[in-house]
């Protein structure tokens, strides 16, 4: 026992290692993109202008979001001497990193098998994946989750005492990075997860220990915003912390449901799936062991059922079920034999992943073919990506009597198309780093102010931020007499969409480009 123990810990460790390895690799030289514009816009006013209590965007303090992951990235660049992309991402990737090692360890308290397994389905989620190679805060609530189920799962095995001022610390972390929801999901499975073990007393006390620790916490983040903004940044932090989690949205209330199948595959289908299987199972008292699953259906159930109350969704919010949806999909591959859709389940991904290769290899083949002949100028996968899907199928058939073997394999082949095509052809569509390169060129070298016309600020100003060497204040404009009305030397920057009902002799364009992948103009009134 204490031997496995010690194998267990220092798979751990390895799995740590590596998946932290996987979460950085290729990273240097890519350039910020999409949202996580935002958060690097923190950290580059922060970089600037030094720490604040809330992070800070064109010099005002911003009230969506706790500076903790801004300050985190501060620390870091100080500690290296520069900000880039690599740095920004290195906290996102270490808790995504430390997400995998838990969810392994949670497995291996059933068995290491099971750990194994939870750690390749977790790695095969897209989202998960592509999260942790962003600058972002959803996985700091994610591996918080993780962990305090991990912690109180274990006590209970062992039948220790929980060590509950550690739990509380990380429900207090959780506020800290990610504010009220950061604590209120790990919160919501602990309760569930002693509601599944039929302690209603100990759930009763959690969930009010956790309410009252909100309470804390949310009056301290107030306290924060009077001394950083006033009163009225005070409203702003109400309003986008707590009412605007729940004011109305265009969502439907099954949104997470019916994205998550796609965008959180491969495990969340699959869990969705062997939630009613095991249900089936456990009525026929067939499922070993059946505590544990509940508890992991629980925490799959409370984070997307809950998540889908509120109006306002975004496919990232339900990032902390992924651990228990990749440990229930696991458990396909560690079901007893006489459960017979768990072994149908079995057969078919076996002979899916025994393929798999094959099937990437001729989807590499027609992408390269219609990028060619459609001349779209997408950046081409290197040739060797072939090359080595072939190499892979064949050690998929050397392998095809080792399960773990054949998932790894093909678990290898996923990530290969993930960082040789999806991301190089997503950071084609979303760059704007040489664009904005090119406009500042030209408008330092003549003093010009910058200059947004109609353009929401947190939108895409914030792409154009991203990527300014200078810390610069531009100014936003609505409408065309005050534009048209502004003396001096400016660089205007609008999208096409606004610039097009704009009068066509009054202005002179500049540059034409995209900020991701929204076209844009540069111009000025011909005035000036």
């Amino acid at each position: 026992m204490v031997q496995t123990q010690y194998r267990i810990r220092i798979e751990a460790c390895l799995i740590f290692i590596g998946a932290l390895f996987l979460f950085l690799w290729q990273l240097p030289g890519q350039e910020i993109i999409g949202f996580e514009s935002r958060f690097y816009v923190f950290a580059l006013e922060m970089w600037h202008r030094g720490i604040s209590w809330f992070p800070t965007v064109y010099h005002q303090p911003y009230p969506d979001y706790p500076v903790t992951s801004t300050l985190l990235i501060y620390l870091l660049a100080k500690a290296v001497g520069g900000l880039n992309k690599t740095v920004a991402v290195f906290p996102t990737a270490c808790v995504a990193a430390l997400t995998v090692m838990l969810t392994y360890l949670i497995g291996a308290l059933q068995e290491r098998r099971w750990g194994w397994y939870g750690v390749f389905f977790l790695l095969f989620t897209i989202t998960f994946f592509q999260s942790a190679r962003l600058v972002g805060l959803d996985m700091y609530p994610t591996a918080i989750t993780a962990a305090c189920f991990y912690f109180v799962e274990s006590a209970h095995l062992q039948k220790k005492s929980v060590n509950w001022f550690l739990i509380y610390f990380l429900l207090v972390l959780g506020f800290a990075f990610r504010g009220p929801i950061g604590l209120v999901m790990p919160t919501s499975v602990l309760c569930m997860y002693y509601v599944v073990e039929k302690d209603i007393k100990r759930s009763f006390i959690v969930g009010c220990t956790a309410l009252l620790l909100l309470c804390l916490l949310t009056s301290l983040l107030l306290f924060m915003a009077n001394q950083a903004g006033g009163t009225a940044f005070v409203k702003d932090v109400l309003r986008m912390e707590v009412i605007g989690r729940i004011e109305k949205g265009s969502l439907p209330w099954y949104f997470y449901f019916a994205s998550g199948l796609t965008q959180y595959a491969l495990s969340f289908p699959l869990a969705i799936g062997s939630v009613f299987s095991i249900i089936y199972y456990w009525r026929k008292k067939q499922v070993m062991p059946a505590s544990f699953l509940l508890k992991l259906i629980a925490w799959l159930s409370i984070i997307v059922v809950g998540m889908s109350i509120p109006d306002t969704k975004k496919i990232r919010y339900i990032l902390p079920m992924v651990p228990a949806a990749a440990l229930l999909s696991s458990y396909i591959f560690v079901a007893p034999a006489n459960q017979t859709f768990f072994a149908f389940l079995r057969r078919c991904l076996l002979g899916l992943f025994f393929i798999l290769p094959s099937l990437l290899i001729i989807a590499l083949i027609s992408f390269i073919y219609i990028v060619q002949k459609q001349a779209l100028g997408l950046p081409m996968p290197n040739g060797v990506l072939i090359d080595t899907l072939f190499v892979l199928q064949l050690v998929v058939i050397l392998l095809r009597r080792v399960r773990i073997g054949v998932f790894a394999v093909t678990l290898l082949s996923f990530l290969l198309m993930m960082y040789g095509v999806s991301e190089p052809v997503v950071n084609y569509l979303e760059q704007s780093h040489d664009f904005v390169s090119r406009v500042e060129a030209q408008r330092v070298a003549l003093r010009a102010h910058l200059v947004f016309y109609k353009e929401k600020p947190d939108n895409l100003p914030i792409k154009y931020r991203a990527q300014m060497s200078i810390d610069e204040q531009p100014l936003f404009v609505e409408d065309w007499g005050t534009l048209s009305r502004l003396r001096g030397s400016f660089y205007v920057i609008t999208s096409e969409h606004y610039f097009s009902d704009l009068p066509a002799t009054q202005v002179t364009v500049l540059m034409r480009g995209k900020l991701g992948h929204v076209p844009v103009v540069v111009f000025v009134p011909s005035a000036n």
